[in-house]
């Protein structure tokens, strides 16, 4: 179904091809948030949620997927699971001493910025002193999380869009309704 998508700005093509794919409802849940509680009304917000995605993209998901898939871990044939192609992963713990962390930092803080139409700042010392500022929540694996390790596995996953069809079209109507 097309839907209105006037305050969204999102185009009902584009709603639609997302929908076939299983990916709708993340971006609809993290439009929703972005749009909500998590709206930056100033730079250091957008700094805050740099600092964040870095912690969730670097650290959080690699140390899930570790979690979920120990270094030690063997597939059912008694080989380890990170062999050959598949390398096991560290997760990256924030230095603000080093300049590719603050760099993605920055970049992405600018970004947020300027899709919010805040002015951007690339001044390191004062995103320095923004990023020492964020209070970074401990990452805690949370059980059950069921990760794709097959092609066949990850389909599967993608083909129970249709159960998370009602919610999107709830955040949908309101987000346009806001």
């Amino acid at each position: 179904a097309v839907v209105s998508t006037q305050s969204t700005g999102l185009k009902p093509k584009f709603l639609e091809k997302q929908r076939s794919g299983g990916a709708l409802l993340a971006i609809l849940e993290g439009l929703k948030k972005d749009l909500g509680v998590d709206k930056p009304t100033n730079f250091e917000d957008c700094v805050k949620w740099a600092r964040l995605l870095f912690e969730q993209n670097f650290h959080n998901v690699i140390a899930q997927l570790l979690y979920n898939f120990p270094a030690d871990q063997k597939t059912s044939s008694g080989a380890l699971f990170w062999s050959g192609p598949k390398r096991c992963p560290a997760p990256i713990n924030f230095d603000i001493n080093n300049d590719e962390h603050v760099n993605f930092v920055v970049a992405a803080a600018n970004l947020r910025a300027y899709n919010f139409c805040i002015p951007s700042n690339r001044d390191r010392d004062f995103i320095r002193e923004c990023v020492s500022r964020v209070s970074v929540p401990t990452f805690t694996p949370r059980s059950g999380v069921k990760i794709a390790v097959t092609e066949a596995e990850a389909e599967a996953q993608n083909n129970h869009e249709d159960d998370d069809v009602g919610t999107a079209d709830k955040i949908l109507n309101e987000l346009n309704s806001n």
